[in-house]
């Protein structure tokens, strides 16, 4: 009987680490199997981001073709002498005027948007003071 009660204590035990080293083993696989899928997302996220590098540099490569071509033809526009150049002249003047009022009224604008505010400040106040008597 005692023979038996040891037997049946060993087969438990036994049993209890087959159900451990089951887990564990599953645990593990389970983990291994997530890392690979994260690798395989990164993977694919480092492709992506190669692609899009190399989409920009090919825009930038592009741009910059672009901005040479234009100061070859401003220089190859600018060395031709023309009756228009004084026109033009009067015209870039006008411009910058006009540049310059537009400014000074956005300025002017903007102290008349700061000083309402301010007068806000001052009503309100003035309305939380007479709140407070």
């Amino acid at each position: 009987g005692q023979r038996r009660a040891e037997l049946e204590k060993r087969k438990k035990a036994l049993e209890h680490r087959r159900k451990s080293i089951t887990k564990t083993t599953m645990t593990t696989l389970k983990s291994a199997t997530l890392a690979d899928s994260t690798d395989e997302i990164d993977a694919d996220q480092e492709a992506k981001l190669q692609q899009r590098r190399e989409e920009l540099a090919l825009k930038r490569k592009q741009l910059k073709e672009r901005q040479e071509q234009l100061a070859k033809r401003k220089l190859e526009s600018s060395q031709v002498p023309t009756s228009q150049d004084s026109d033009n002249e009067d015209v870039l003047q006008r411009r910058q005027l006009i540049e310059e009022k537009q400014q000074s009224v956005m300025a002017l604008r903007e102290t008349q948007k700061e000083a309402e505010e301010k007068l806000n400040r001052l009503n309100l106040s003035a309305e939380d003071s007479s709140l407070l008597q």
